[in-house]
């Protein structure tokens, strides 16, 4: 069975318990933030979403 051609869209087993596998496993392991480096990501998020609010509010407006 293991020389067999896969079918488009056949998913063999072992990819279908990978699938099952939470996606944590596969992110990268997380870096302690120095408080600087939080407040740069901060700042770089809260302008990111204050543009993203402000476009909205022009558009509904």
């Amino acid at each position: 069975m293991q020389n067999q051609p896969q079918l488009p869209g056949y998913i063999s087993l072992g990819q279908f318990n990978q699938m099952l596998e939470p996606p944590e496993l596969f992110a990268a392991k997380p870096k302690s933030l120095t408080e600087q480096l939080f407040i740069e990501r901060s700042l770089t998020e809260n302008r990111f979403w204050l543009r993203i609010m402000k476009e909205h509010s022009i558009f509904l407006g």
